[in-house]
C-alpha cells in the first residue's frame, strides 16, 4: 500500500490523517498501537497539547501526515521503543522534523515531477 493511499484504520475513522483535529490523531495513534496489543495510557490534555501544538507548528494537513508515517514507515516504532502521543512533544522536535524530512524526501522520490531539480535550471541556493 503507496503512503498515499488511505490506511484502514484511516477507512474505520471516516477522515484522513491530513484532515484529523488534535483528538483525531491522538485516537489515530492510540489505537494503533492498541492493534499491536501495546496500551498507551493517556491523561488527556497534555497529549491533545502536543498534537495541537504540531498542528500550529507545521499546519494540519502535514503534521497529520507525519504522524501517519511514523505509523505506516516506522511501523510506530523509533529505535525499538514503541511511539507515544507524546513522543510528538516539543522536546523530541528533532526526531519529529527528521520523520518530516524523511516523509517529504519519499514525496519527492515518489513523484520527481512534482519537484524542479536544482541542477535542470532551478534556482539553487545560491541564487537566493
Amino acid at each position: 500500500m503507496p503512503f498515499t493511499d488511505e490506511d484502514p484504520l484511516e477507512q474505520d475513522m471516516g477522515v484522513r490523517c491530513e484532515d484529523m483535529t488534535p483528538n483525531q490523531l491522538l485516537n489515530y495513534v492510540v489505537t494503533y498501537q492498541r492493534a499491536y496489543g501495546v496500551v498507551v495510557r493517556v491523561d488527556g490534555p497534555p497529549e491533545h497539547a502536543v498534537f495541537k501544538a504540531m498542528q500550529r507548528i507545521y499546519g494540519q494537513r502535514d503534521a497529520g501526515l507525519i504522524v501517519k508515517w511514523v505509523f505506516w514507515r516506522h511501523r510506530g516504532r523509533h529505535r525499538d521503543e514503541y511511539v507515544t502521543p507524546l513522543s510528538f512533544a516539543k522536546g523530541s522536535r528533532w526526531w519529529v522534523d527528521k520523520m518530516y524530512f524523511e516523509m517529504q524526501d519519499a514525496a519527492r522520490r515518489s513523484d520527481p515531477r512534482n519537484y524542479q531539480d536544482a541542477t535542470l535550471g532551478g534556482r539553487g541556493l545560491l541564487d537566493l
